[in-house]
């Protein structure tokens, strides 16, 4: 999926009210910590997104600094992962 992609599907879930703006942060940073996307990739999503309202952007950046850290998004990739290795060898998940 290309980073143009991504951002039109984000943007669809964001303004049908699927999304909040806090979310897709959250989202965009599990990304790069599972190297999905890189770090520069953050900002043009974000501002395709929100039409290049910069205000809109920083609103959003600084809500979901105050609901995650790298600690947060570090445990459920690792839960996510143990699921999917447990699925993967037959075990229960």
């Amino acid at each position: 999926m290309t980073h143009s992609e991504l951002a039109n599907l984000l943007k669809a879930k964001f303004q049908a009210g699927d999304l909040r703006d806090y979310e897709i942060v959250i989202a965009l940073i599990a990304m790069v910590k599972d190297n999905t996307i890189n770090l520069k990739s953050i900002q043009p999503v974000l501002e395709e997104i929100h039409n290049n309202n910069y205000p809109d952007i920083v609103t959003s950046l600084e809500k979901a600094m105050k609901i995650i850290d790298d600690r947060l998004i570090d445990d459920v990739l690792e839960g996510v992962r143990n699921e999917v290795r447990g699925k993967d060898s037959g075990s229960p998940g």
